[in-house]
């Protein structure tokens, strides 16, 4: 929404008090736990003449879980009912919620047992019992297909999610009362500002409800048309599910496809497939080939994804990539990346299996979005900290077009300030992506100038997530090891380094230099 009523406190930003001599930012009246006072500011703000809310998609927000979750929750019904008082003018009338319902049954029947005794009183307990359970089951499948996909029980998510929403309408009642402001009951707080539908879709929804209450009271309560109350309850239920959850049902019972969720293929028990991403002159080459490579238990493939052909490793312990140039197969895996990747997996010896992946190698965004979001593939980030000397690297190769093994120490290179701004935020928005995908998910950074100071500390807990122990000695050498091409220092890698340096020095980039 571009322009929405209100925003959230830990998402919103404002200008200094300046904004007004005369204007409260948050009112005391709501507790500073929270609850209330950012719907409060933001609609106060708006009639002062403030101006509108802006919305911004791209920004980002990082807010710390929280302590107590139901105790925020009931803040936030608190500050429901507070906003009542503060903003009559955005608030609306509705039938008795389910919580309602029940406190009307159950004082009616506290009445009818004191005045009448117990068994007249049975039927208003039995009414008020009914208004949670009917609640609940009116709740459960919207939230039971939201739980779709979820590692966990789908109907148990579904039951515990209808926890949140019915402790707040307790809350919200409980606080109504408390404060004496019985007039206030059946009254809600319009969220939009009378900006959308909420009223209408609140009234619908608690209509809705109130309806399958009835029908299912009747049920329970009558004995000569019992048959006809449940067929009703059934009918009224059936097409809740159906205005309410159609749409979900109609995206269920559709064929299983790629999400994001995934990569939506299936990927043989027991493996343990990872990827390596990382940057053209990160040291993958290095990484892979002197230590991934050499371990027993670990099928570390190269580039299985580059354009000119698929880097594979034969089996475990060869240090040197088998290329397949064969035109059909390249095309067969651009095709259909998941499927060439699950075979991959499956045909591996080891548990662990694993390649690496550039951002140049990615022809299918949809493959990469669902292969970031593939909790079943692990992650290892590989980067250099050092950016100047990872493009310096880079241009050294794309000038020689030796990437390996020829050394670059007598090549001298000239790379503009302006060429480097721009790799270096190209760079940090690679890594930044990757990071973003990667929020939720257990995953590795470790960094080139970490491998090669202590590859066995810094590979340590790569092994472990990998379900592979670490090697007991110091791989051996072989003839295959990598060595980096260049053991000089930048100053004489770059003919303007001087240049650079100054153009640099009041930037975080100036430590590239030192």
């Amino acid at each position: 929404m571009r322009n929405p009523p209100w925003g959230v406190t830990a998402n919103l930003c404002t200008r200094s008090r300046t904004i007004s001599r005369n204007f409260n930012f948050f009112s005391r009246t709501y507790p500073r736990t929270g609850g209330g006072e950012d719907v409060d500011f933001c609609i106060r703000s708006k009639s002062a003449g403030h101006g509108r809310i802006v919305g911004v998609p791209a920004a980002k927000v990082v807010h710390p879980y929280w302590n107590s979750p139901f105790a925020q929750i009931a803040g936030w019904a608190q500050g429901d009912v507070l906003c009542l008082g503060q903003l009559p003018h955005v608030a609306f009338y509705t039938p008795p919620n389910w919580a309602e319902l029940a406190l009307g049954c159950l004082v009616w029947g506290l009445y009818r047992f004191y005045s009448e005794g117990a068994k007249t009183a049975r039927a208003a307990f039995t009414w008020a019992l009914l208004a949670p359970i009917v609640e609940v089951v009116m709740l459960f499948p919207r939230f039971y297909w939201f739980a779709q996909g979820l590692p966990k029980n789908r109907v148990l998510v579904a039951l515990l999610a209808a926890t949140p929403p019915m402790l707040q309408d307790v809350v919200r009642l409980v606080s109504k009362l408390k404060r004496c402001r019985l007039q206030e009951v059946c009254q809600h707080f319009d969220w939009m500002n009378k900006s959308g539908h909420h009223p209408e879709e609140i009234r619908s929804h608690i209509c809705w409800k109130l309806v399958e209450w009835l029908a299912v009271g009747w049920a329970v309560q009558s004995t000569a048309n019992r048959e006809v109350a449940v067929s009703a309850a059934l009918i009224i239920y059936t097409t809740w599910i159906v205005r309410h959850c159609g749409s979900l049902l109609v995206a269920e019972w559709k064929p299983p496809v790629a999400r994001r969720h995934g990569l939506g293929v299936e990927i043989e028990a027991g493996k343990v497939p990872f990827v390596l991403l990382a940057y053209q002159r990160t040291g993958s080459n290095m990484l892979v080939r002197n230590h991934l490579n050499k371990h027993p238990d670990i099928h570390m493939h190269f580039e299985l994804f580059n354009e000119k052909a698929i880097y594979t490793q034969s089996h475990p312990g060869v240090t040197t990539p088998g290329a397949i140039r064969n035109i059909d197969k390249i095309r067969a895996r651009d095709k259909n990346p998941a499927a060439f990747l699950s075979q991959i997996i499956s045909e591996s010896p080891t548990t662990a299996v694993g390649f690496k992946l550039f951002p140049e190698h990615v022809t299918d965004l949809d493959f990469l979005e669902q292969l970031l979001a593939d909790r079943r593939i692990r992650k290892v980030i590989l980067r250099r900290e050092n950016q100047l000397g990872c493009v310096t690297s880079i241009v050294r190769a794309t000038v020689t077009g030796e990437y390996i093994k020829v050394s670059h120490d007598k090549v001298p290179v000239h790379i503009s300030a302006a060429d480097f701004q721009a790799f270096s935020e190209g760079y940090e928005r690679y890594y930044t992506f990757l990071r973003d995908r990667l929020a939720g998910q257990s995953y590795h950074e470790i960094t080139y100038e970490s491998v090669v100071a202590d590859a066995e500390k810094a590979l340590r807990p790569v092994y472990k997530s990998l379900g592979v122990s670490g090697p007991s000695s110091k791989p051996p050498a072989l003839p295959g090891d990598l060595q980096p091409q260049s053991t000089g220092v930048l100053r004489n890698a770059l003919a303007n380094y001087e240049e650079l340096s100054g153009v640099f020095a009041s930037t975080e980039r100036h430590a590239d230099f030192t």
